[in-house]
């Protein structure tokens, strides 16, 4: 009897474990201005260090639920200079650019297709609070073409201009925004189908061997 109700606390205990790892490690897309498959309009804008035009972008985003970040996707092509650039997760003050709330890590050199930006400390985005996911390069000499959205010709986008000082006002810019995408892990583990499977079976099982008292050799070891 002793090892029977071992074994049915052990059961439980890894049936929960299953259950919610498998419930948490999925990751949602909570915004995306991307067509089908990625898609987008073939034309970009240039996202340029001092000596090569001056200019970062930052596109606006609203969360469609509540989520920590875990990547953003961009579609990219190296026009000139450096294969690397720097991305930003920015707060909103008033419908403009503010606080940076996380710096990304560029996962892979850029050439030309889907480039992908982590971070090791993301931040949690609230849904239907808007943000801004922001390229910047700051190597003076190169160049990065932003392929921009085909569903949103003029879209909230704002630019920054500089020339050799990174002080300047976000002025607003009419164009489409870049095409991007923010995904991110639900703050509430929303369990997949085969998880409830799984604890519907293991459940069954649980409770038939509660009735019948199956002596079943404990889950761990001992005497």
């Amino acid at each position: 009897m002793k090892n029977t109700k071992l074994n049915l606390g052990c059961a439980v205990a890894a049936l929960a474990l299953a259950f919610g790892i498998s419930g948490n490690l999925r990751a949602d897309t909570i915004f995306s201005n991307f067509g089908p498959g990625h898609t987008d309009s073939g034309s970009a804008v240039s996202v340029a260090g001092a000596q090569a035009g001056g200019e970062m972008y930052a596109a606006a985003f609203t969360s469609t639920s509540t989520a920590t970040f875990t990547q953003a996707i961009a579609h990219l092509s190296l026009f000139q200079g450096v294969n690397t650039i720097s991305a930003f997760l920015l707060s909103d003050v008033n419908g403009t650019p503010g606080a940076t709330l996380a710096t990304l890590n560029q996962t892979t050199p850029i050439s030309n297709g889907l480039e992908t930006f982590t971070c090791t400390s993301c931040p949690v985005l609230l849904a239907g609070t808007q943000y801004w996911f922001n390229l910047a390069e700051f190597d003076p000499t190169t160049s990065i073409s932003w392929f921009v959205s085909s569903s949103d010709p003029a879209a909230n986008n704002y630019m920054l201009r500089f020339v050799g000082a990174l002080n300047q006002q976000w002025a607003p810019e009419t164009g489409p925004r870049g095409a991007f995408e923010i995904d991110g892990s639900p703050t509430t583990s929303v369990p997949e189908p085969s998880s409830l499977m799984l604890l519907a079976g293991g459940l069954i099982i649980v409770a038939l061997a509660a009735r019948k008292k199956w002596a079943v050799p404990a889950c761990t070891s001992g005497n």
